[in-house]
């Protein structure tokens, strides 16, 4: 179906192959195909998919779909670009009779090694640092390489996977990691390879933008405006909900709290304050992490509470369970939970926080999808995007003064994407974070 359409939507769908391992069956399903809703996300190392397809053919039949089917799919860009990516189908989400020769057929996807890992259990032990562990078990349990930035601050470590599948074990692993200045690692999949990427928050944020002379920009106006220098990009749509949630924050002890470590090999407690603005932020800052024009901080530095800046105040107190030298006499390594320093532990707990802030201010766009296919390099989740909004300012003749709104404005890091693929277009929406404002009009 999609195929049948001029290409005036930045891509073909060449193939779908939809086949079993039970016998020889296969069939091409690319002709009926209407739409393909493909997702990436920062915190999830496999795509996840939903396709849509008219069946007047008996096509699931012929394949006795059961819920385990490979779906091999290749597509091409208008540059001729092709990505290719294998799919296993999980369920039917809905089926729907149009008449008597024709079904409507929604069917959900997950990247192939995420159906692999499901059925598999890992119960063993593991030597070396997280990126070190997270790279072993990608390879020889899922076949995937992964590309790493640099190791992380954690160091030599030995765990026992406790019955985990391959990728409930790379997520354990990577969630205990920071770099040296407690930034946590993401580790995800995306579109435009067939790599896993374990990459620290610190490295995204000092990427530069991949648009940085053509923002993304919400006005028809500027977008239209043959006169500048700079050519804008369209933001067709866009959401700012359920955003800058900081009471929950503070519930949770991502502002400021007390951290109990209870060691009970040998029966003694350390405690750590945390404090955001100089843990986090001013860590951020300081270690130019921030960009000079993006220091005004996601989080309301002078807040008080009855006098009291906010994060000085320890409204949670939190308590877990370590341990230490159990492999000692066996080798440099420390237990999973284990640290040195309080300060280490410290490092643990921004991490945590610092995930939490990221998505604080989060903003949702839609924009056209091709320009971001269309080099083989991936442009999407990860990567830094500049996005342009205008105040609602008016002067007195009730024109719009176009001043930068700052709190929408700037460098943002694409969290989440879908890919859209359908009939009449091809349409990307990315959910976008970032961690500061920017402070004047230099955008």
């Amino acid at each position: 179906m999609i195929n049948n359409i001029e290409n005036q939507r930045g891509f073909t769908i060449l193939s779908a192959l939809l086949s079993t391992d039970r016998n020889d069956a296969s069939v091409d399903i690319a002709n009926s195909i209407s739409d393909i809703d493909i997702h990436e996300h920062l915190d999830k190392p496999y795509l996840t998919a939903n396709i849509v397809l008219l069946d007047t053919h008996a096509l699931l039949q012929q394949i006795n779909l059961q819920g385990i089917e490979k779906l091999d799919l290749k597509l091409e860009t208008l540059n001729k670009n092709i990505i290719e990516k294998t799919f296993r189908i999980t369920k039917i989400l809905k089926s729907v009779r149009g008449d008597d020769r024709s079904e409507v057929i929604a069917l959900h996807a997950v990247e192939d090694h995420a159906y692999v890992s499901n059925a598999i259990n890992v119960n063993k032990a593991y030597t070396g640092t997280p990126a070190s562990m997270i790279t072993k078990i990608a390879t020889d349990h899922l076949g995937k390489a992964v590309d790493i930035t640099d190791d992380t601050f954690q160091g030599n470590m030995k765990v026992i996977i406790p019955n985990m599948n391959p990728i409930e074990a790379i997520k354990w692993l990577q969630q205990r990691a920071t770099n040296r200045d407690g930034l946590p690692y993401y580790i995800y999949s995306v579109l435009a390879d067939n790599n896993l990427h374990f990459r620290h928050l610190g490295s995204l944020l000092q990427q530069p933008p991949s648009n940085p002379n053509n923002p993304f920009v919400y006005s028809q106006a500027a977008a239209q405006d043959t006169t500048s220098n700079n050519k804008y990009f369209v933001i067709e749509s866009y959401k700012h909900e359920n955003a800058e949630n900081l009471f929950e924050l503070i519930g949770n002890g991502h502002v400021g709290a007390r951290y109990n470590f209870i060691n009970l090999s040998e029966g003694f407690e350390r405690h750590v304050d945390f404090d955001v603005k100089e843990d986090v932020f001013d860590v951020l800052k300081d270690k130019n992490y921030l960009q000079n024009n993006q220091n005004n901080y996601n989080y309301p530095v002078n807040a008080k509470i009855s006098g009291t800046d906010l994060n000085k105040r320890k409204s949670k107190v939190i308590s877990r369970v370590t341990a230490s030298n159990l492999y000692s006499g066996f080798g440099d390594f420390k237990s999973y939970s284990e640290e040195i320093k309080a300060s280490d532990y410290k490092k643990q707990i921004c991490g945590e926080a610092i995930r939490h802030h990221m998505t604080k201010s989060a903003i949702t766009i839609g924009v056209n999808g091709s320009p971001f296919l269309m080099n083989g390099a991936n442009l999407t989740i990860g990567t830094v995007i500049r996005l342009k909004f205008f105040d609602s300012n008016v002067n007195a003749n009730g024109q719009r003064a176009n001043f930068i709104d700052t709190k929408k404005s700037g460098d943002y890091i694409i969290h989440a994407t879908k890919h859209s693929f359908k009939i009449e277009k091809y349409d990307l929406n990315m959910v976008c974070t970032k961690i500061a404002d920017y402070t004047g009009e230099n955008l």
